[in-house]
Protein backbone atom coordinates (compact mmCIF):
# COMPACT_ATOMS: atom_id res chain seq x y z
CA UNK A 1 0.00 0.00 0.00
CA UNK A 2 2.86 2.34 0.85
CA UNK A 3 4.60 1.43 -2.41
CA UNK A 4 1.48 2.25 -4.46
CA UNK A 5 1.04 5.49 -2.62
CA UNK A 6 4.68 6.42 -3.25
CA UNK A 7 4.34 5.72 -6.97
CA UNK A 8 1.24 7.91 -7.15
CA UNK A 9 3.07 10.73 -5.36
CA UNK A 10 5.97 10.49 -7.82
CA UNK A 11 3.59 10.71 -10.80
CA UNK A 12 1.80 13.62 -9.17
CA UNK A 13 5.09 15.44 -8.55
CA UNK A 14 6.21 14.85 -12.14
CA UNK A 15 2.86 16.18 -13.42
CA UNK A 16 3.13 19.24 -11.22
CA UNK A 17 6.71 19.81 -12.42
CA UNK A 18 5.67 19.82 -16.08
CA UNK A 19 2.62 21.96 -15.29
CA UNK A 20 4.73 24.66 -13.61
CA UNK A 21 7.39 24.45 -16.33
CA UNK A 22 4.74 24.91 -19.03
CA UNK A 23 3.25 27.81 -17.07
CA UNK A 24 6.65 29.53 -16.90
CA UNK A 25 7.22 29.02 -20.62
CA UNK A 26 3.77 30.38 -21.54
CA UNK A 27 4.02 33.34 -19.17
CA UNK A 28 7.40 34.21 -20.73
CA UNK A 29 5.94 34.52 -24.25
CA UNK A 30 5.53 37.96 -25.77
CA UNK A 31 1.92 38.50 -26.73
CA UNK A 32 -0.51 41.23 -27.78
CA UNK A 33 -2.84 42.38 -25.01
CA UNK A 34 -5.07 44.77 -26.99
CA UNK A 35 -5.21 46.95 -30.10
CA UNK A 36 -6.77 50.26 -31.09
CA UNK A 37 -8.72 50.11 -33.34
CA UNK A 38 -10.02 46.76 -32.12
CA UNK A 39 -9.88 43.90 -34.56
CA UNK A 40 -12.79 43.99 -37.05
CA UNK A 41 -13.85 47.47 -35.84
CA UNK A 42 -15.85 49.57 -38.33
CA UNK A 43 -16.53 53.29 -38.74
CA UNK A 44 -12.91 54.12 -37.88
CA UNK A 45 -11.89 57.79 -38.53
CA UNK A 46 -9.54 58.27 -41.47
CA UNK A 47 -7.16 60.30 -39.24
CA UNK A 48 -6.69 57.38 -36.86
CA UNK A 49 -3.38 56.39 -35.24
CA UNK A 50 -2.92 52.67 -34.59
CA UNK A 51 -1.85 51.41 -31.15
CA UNK A 52 -0.86 47.89 -30.05
CA UNK A 53 -0.15 46.98 -26.42
CA UNK A 54 1.93 43.98 -25.36
CA UNK A 55 2.34 42.16 -22.05
CA UNK A 56 6.01 43.26 -21.77
CA UNK A 57 8.19 46.23 -22.68
CA UNK A 58 9.71 46.10 -26.15
CA UNK A 59 13.15 46.45 -27.67
CA UNK A 60 12.91 49.61 -29.81
CA UNK A 61 15.23 48.51 -32.62
CA UNK A 62 12.96 45.56 -33.44
CA UNK A 63 10.02 47.90 -34.14
CA UNK A 64 10.31 49.46 -37.61
CA UNK A 65 8.60 49.75 -41.00
CA UNK A 66 9.53 46.11 -41.73
CA UNK A 67 7.97 44.72 -38.56
CA UNK A 68 4.85 46.93 -38.44
CA UNK A 69 3.00 46.93 -41.76
CA UNK A 70 -0.34 48.57 -42.64
CA UNK A 71 -1.94 47.63 -45.97
CA UNK A 72 -5.19 48.09 -47.84
CA UNK A 73 -6.57 44.58 -47.57
CA UNK A 74 -8.23 44.39 -51.00
CA UNK A 75 -5.37 45.91 -52.99
CA UNK A 76 -2.35 44.98 -50.91
CA UNK A 77 -1.07 48.57 -51.16
CA UNK A 78 1.27 49.36 -48.26
CA UNK A 79 0.44 52.55 -46.35
CA UNK A 80 3.46 54.73 -45.55
CA UNK A 81 3.76 55.82 -41.95
CA UNK A 82 5.86 56.20 -38.83
CA UNK A 83 6.13 53.28 -36.36
CA UNK A 84 7.15 54.09 -32.82
CA UNK A 85 7.45 52.39 -29.43
CA UNK A 86 7.17 53.54 -25.83
CA UNK A 87 7.59 50.83 -23.18
CA UNK A 88 5.08 48.08 -24.10
CA UNK A 89 3.12 50.09 -26.70
CA UNK A 90 3.66 50.27 -30.45
CA UNK A 91 2.12 53.17 -32.38
CA UNK A 92 1.80 53.59 -36.13
CA UNK A 93 1.00 57.03 -37.56
CA UNK A 94 0.00 57.00 -41.28
CA UNK A 95 1.82 59.59 -43.37
CA UNK A 96 -1.54 60.83 -44.75
CA UNK A 97 -5.23 60.29 -44.08
CA UNK A 98 -6.59 56.84 -44.80
CA UNK A 99 -9.22 56.25 -47.48
CA UNK A 100 -12.90 56.22 -46.66
CA UNK A 101 -14.87 52.96 -46.55
CA UNK A 102 -11.75 50.80 -46.87
CA UNK A 103 -10.65 47.63 -45.05
CA UNK A 104 -7.13 47.91 -43.64
CA UNK A 105 -4.92 45.12 -42.30
CA UNK A 106 -2.22 45.55 -39.64
CA UNK A 107 0.57 42.95 -39.52
CA UNK A 108 3.04 42.76 -36.63
CA UNK A 109 5.85 40.51 -37.82
CA UNK A 110 7.28 37.74 -35.69
CA UNK A 111 10.63 38.63 -34.20
CA UNK A 112 9.56 41.74 -32.30
CA UNK A 113 11.52 41.35 -29.06
CA UNK A 114 11.15 42.26 -25.42
CA UNK A 115 13.45 44.91 -23.97
CA UNK A 116 15.46 42.27 -22.04
CA UNK A 117 15.87 40.19 -25.21
CA UNK A 118 14.48 37.04 -23.55
CA UNK A 119 11.23 36.72 -25.51
CA UNK A 120 10.03 37.29 -29.05
CA UNK A 121 6.73 37.41 -30.89
CA UNK A 122 6.55 33.78 -32.08
CA UNK A 123 4.27 34.35 -35.09
CA UNK A 124 2.80 37.24 -37.10
CA UNK A 125 -0.08 39.00 -35.37
CA UNK A 126 -2.73 40.30 -37.79
CA UNK A 127 -5.90 42.33 -37.25
CA UNK A 128 -8.23 44.34 -39.50
CA UNK A 129 -10.47 47.40 -39.30
CA UNK A 130 -12.72 49.36 -41.68
CA UNK A 131 -12.80 53.15 -42.07
CA UNK A 132 -16.04 55.11 -42.04
CA UNK A 133 -18.07 56.02 -45.12
CA UNK A 134 -17.28 59.29 -46.90
CA UNK A 135 -19.29 62.32 -45.66
CA UNK A 136 -21.10 64.66 -48.09
CA UNK A 137 -18.90 67.10 -50.00
CA UNK A 138 -18.63 70.63 -48.64
CA UNK A 139 -20.11 73.37 -50.84
CA UNK A 140 -19.88 77.17 -50.97
CA UNK A 141 -23.32 78.80 -51.02
CA UNK A 142 -22.34 82.46 -51.37
CA UNK A 143 -19.53 84.98 -51.07
CA UNK A 144 -19.36 88.62 -50.04
CA UNK A 145 -18.22 90.50 -52.07
CA UNK A 146 -19.49 88.69 -55.15
CA UNK A 147 -17.04 87.50 -57.76
CA UNK A 148 -16.31 90.34 -60.20
CA UNK A 149 -17.57 93.12 -57.92
CA UNK A 150 -16.09 96.60 -58.47
CA UNK A 151 -15.75 99.69 -56.27
CA UNK A 152 -15.70 97.53 -53.16
CA UNK A 153 -15.00 99.47 -49.96
CA UNK A 154 -11.45 99.11 -48.68
CA UNK A 155 -12.84 98.30 -45.23
CA UNK A 156 -14.97 95.40 -46.46
CA UNK A 157 -15.16 92.11 -44.57
CA UNK A 158 -14.88 89.00 -46.74
CA UNK A 159 -17.60 86.46 -45.90
CA UNK A 160 -18.02 82.88 -47.14
CA UNK A 161 -21.20 80.90 -46.45
CA UNK A 162 -20.92 77.11 -46.66
CA UNK A 163 -23.65 74.46 -46.68
CA UNK A 164 -22.32 72.76 -43.51
CA UNK A 165 -20.76 73.74 -40.21
CA UNK A 166 -17.04 74.30 -40.68
CA UNK A 167 -14.19 72.70 -38.77
CA UNK A 168 -12.34 75.88 -37.66
CA UNK A 169 -9.04 73.99 -37.32
CA UNK A 170 -8.93 73.66 -41.12
CA UNK A 171 -9.15 77.42 -41.72
CA UNK A 172 -5.81 79.21 -42.00
CA UNK A 173 -3.86 81.47 -44.36
CA UNK A 174 -2.97 78.47 -46.53
CA UNK A 175 -6.46 77.02 -46.96
CA UNK A 176 -8.14 80.47 -47.08
CA UNK A 177 -5.76 82.99 -48.66
CA UNK A 178 -6.45 86.63 -49.52
CA UNK A 179 -4.02 88.45 -51.83
CA UNK A 180 -3.90 91.67 -53.84
CA UNK A 181 -2.21 92.19 -57.18
CA UNK A 182 -2.01 88.38 -57.51
CA UNK A 183 0.68 87.50 -54.98
CA UNK A 184 0.83 89.99 -52.08
CA UNK A 185 -0.68 88.26 -49.05
CA UNK A 186 -3.12 90.38 -47.03
CA UNK A 187 -2.86 89.73 -43.26
CA UNK A 188 -6.02 89.40 -41.20
CA UNK A 189 -8.03 87.35 -38.74
CA UNK A 190 -10.73 84.71 -39.20
CA UNK A 191 -14.06 84.61 -37.41
CA UNK A 192 -16.48 81.67 -37.36
CA UNK A 193 -20.21 81.26 -36.93
CA UNK A 194 -21.11 77.64 -37.69
CA UNK A 195 -21.29 77.50 -41.50
CA UNK A 196 -20.02 81.06 -42.04
CA UNK A 197 -16.37 82.14 -42.13
CA UNK A 198 -15.36 85.82 -42.14
CA UNK A 199 -11.99 87.37 -42.88
CA UNK A 200 -11.19 90.73 -41.28
CA UNK A 201 -8.14 92.46 -42.72
CA UNK A 202 -5.50 93.85 -40.38
CA UNK A 203 -5.44 97.08 -42.37
CA UNK A 204 -7.55 98.69 -45.12
CA UNK A 205 -7.46 96.93 -48.47
CA UNK A 206 -5.19 98.73 -50.98
CA UNK A 207 -7.10 101.30 -53.06
CA UNK A 208 -7.54 100.39 -56.70
CA UNK A 209 -6.22 96.88 -56.20
CA UNK A 210 -7.58 93.55 -57.38
CA UNK A 211 -8.21 91.27 -54.40
CA UNK A 212 -8.27 87.50 -54.93
CA UNK A 213 -9.63 84.95 -52.46
CA UNK A 214 -8.57 81.31 -52.79
CA UNK A 215 -10.16 78.40 -50.91
CA UNK A 216 -8.39 75.04 -50.96
CA UNK A 217 -9.66 71.48 -50.55
CA UNK A 218 -8.01 71.41 -47.10
CA UNK A 219 -11.11 73.16 -45.72
CA UNK A 220 -13.40 70.61 -44.08
CA UNK A 221 -16.82 70.50 -42.46
CA UNK A 222 -17.32 69.21 -38.92
CA UNK A 223 -18.38 65.86 -40.43
CA UNK A 224 -15.17 65.68 -42.48
CA UNK A 225 -16.54 66.67 -45.90
CA UNK A 226 -14.20 68.65 -48.15
CA UNK A 227 -14.60 71.00 -51.07
CA UNK A 228 -14.51 68.80 -54.18
CA UNK A 229 -12.14 71.30 -55.78
CA UNK A 230 -10.49 74.60 -54.90
CA UNK A 231 -12.39 77.83 -55.41
CA UNK A 232 -11.20 81.31 -56.43
CA UNK A 233 -12.97 84.65 -56.80
CA UNK A 234 -11.83 88.26 -57.21
CA UNK A 235 -13.12 91.81 -56.80
CA UNK A 236 -11.82 95.37 -57.28
CA UNK A 237 -11.34 97.87 -54.47
CA UNK A 238 -12.49 101.47 -55.02
CA UNK A 239 -9.81 103.77 -56.46
CA UNK A 240 -10.16 106.61 -53.99
CA UNK A 241 -12.13 107.88 -51.03
CA UNK A 242 -14.68 110.57 -51.76
CA UNK A 243 -18.28 111.68 -51.59
CA UNK A 244 -20.80 113.16 -53.99
CA UNK A 245 -20.83 116.96 -54.43
CA UNK A 246 -24.29 117.87 -53.14
CA UNK A 247 -24.14 121.20 -55.03
CA UNK A 248 -23.84 119.37 -58.35
CA UNK A 249 -27.13 118.43 -60.01
CA UNK A 250 -29.52 116.66 -57.67
CA UNK A 251 -27.65 115.42 -54.62
CA UNK A 252 -24.51 115.11 -56.73
CA UNK A 253 -26.06 113.32 -59.70
CA UNK A 254 -27.02 114.53 -63.19
CA UNK A 255 -28.66 112.40 -65.88
CA UNK A 256 -28.28 113.95 -69.34
CA UNK A 257 -30.17 112.35 -72.26
CA UNK A 258 -28.09 112.87 -75.41
CA UNK A 259 -29.66 110.67 -78.06
CA UNK A 260 -31.68 107.52 -78.46
CA UNK A 261 -28.57 105.45 -79.11
CA UNK A 262 -26.03 104.23 -76.57
CA UNK A 263 -23.34 106.75 -75.61
CA UNK A 264 -20.17 106.09 -73.65
CA UNK A 265 -17.75 108.18 -71.66
CA UNK A 266 -14.33 108.10 -73.27
CA UNK A 267 -12.28 110.14 -70.84
CA UNK A 268 -12.47 111.47 -67.32
CA UNK A 269 -10.68 114.40 -65.65
CA UNK A 270 -10.56 115.64 -62.08
CA UNK A 271 -10.25 119.45 -61.92
CA UNK A 272 -8.13 121.29 -59.32
CA UNK A 273 -11.33 122.19 -57.47
CA UNK A 274 -12.14 118.48 -57.10
CA UNK A 275 -14.96 118.41 -59.69
CA UNK A 276 -14.98 115.68 -62.31
CA UNK A 277 -15.47 116.12 -66.06
CA UNK A 278 -16.50 113.18 -68.29
CA UNK A 279 -16.29 113.50 -72.08
CA UNK A 280 -17.44 111.06 -74.70
CA UNK A 281 -19.89 110.42 -77.52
Amino acid sequence: MQKVTGELMKKKNVSLFWFFLLTIIISGCLKVVNTEPDGEKTDVPIETIIYVNFNENLKADTVNSSSVILTEKDTGIIVAGYPGVIDNEISFTPLSELKYNTIYQVCLKKGITTSDGKSKLKSDYIFKFTTRKAPPELKVLSTTPLNGSVNVLDSSIIIINFDSEIDPYTINSSSFSVTFDENELIPGEFAYDKSQVSFLTTYLLPLGSKVTVRLSTDIKSKSGGRLSEGMEFSFLIQHFHGQLDSEFGTNGKVITPISSSDDTGQSILTQPDGKIIVVGY
